[in-house]
């Protein structure tokens, strides 16, 4: 019994681990151009949501908080580490579950998530960053609409290609 337990820890360790790497490497460097100015969508969002279906609550926090804070401080942005740190396990938290990836609650999941990134990153930016609340205000556009949006579309279609072929099974999660 104790050594199934260890090999559990083990092994959401492991994939915690993976995912945070994952969410650094996909803010930093996987962007997907909007053809809206010079708007991107980043696919860290889309590995957050992810994480969170794959892993058990606390490992799925842990591991989206350290990977979005990290690509914060290694980009040069480290006065946006601490708001995602917070924010970013606020928008993981709707996705765990220990069912399949796509479900109807997802499906709502991906509205909340955007609004609630697009607020907080409003209201951190308008309280820390600038001091004010109108600098910021074209980022709850672009937050909900454009990197909100566009993850979702890609989670939408990561997901119900990972239930289709059984992942979460055969990568030995399907009990988080």
């Amino acid at each position: 019994m104790q050594g199934t337990f260890q090999r559990d820890q083990l092994r959401y360790l492991t994939a915690a681990a993976f995912f945070a790497a994952m969410i650094n490497v996909a803010i930093r460097f996987i962007h997907i151009p909007t053809g809206i100015g010079q708007e991107i969508v980043h696919v860290g969002d889309v590995l957050i949501y992810l994480a969170a279906c794959f892993l058990p609550k606390k490992y799925a926090l842990v591991a989206v908080a350290i990977g979005g804070a990290s690509a914060n401080l290694l980009m040069g942005f480290p006065i946006w580490a601490p708001a995602t740190a917070i924010i970013k396990p606020l928008i993981a938290v709707w996705f765990i579950n220990k069912g399949p990836i796509l479900t109807k609650w997802h499906a709502c999941a991906l509205v909340i998530a955007g609004v609630i990134n697009a607020g907080l990153y409003y209201v951190y930016g308008s309280i820390v960053v600038s001091g004010n609340w109108i600098t910021h205000l074209p980022g709850i556009t672009t937050n909900l609409f454009i990197q909100s949006g566009g993850s979702a579309v890609i989670f939408i279609l990561l997901a119900a290609t990972f239930d289709k072929t059984n992942l979460k099974k055969r990568l030995g999660l399907e009990s988080a």
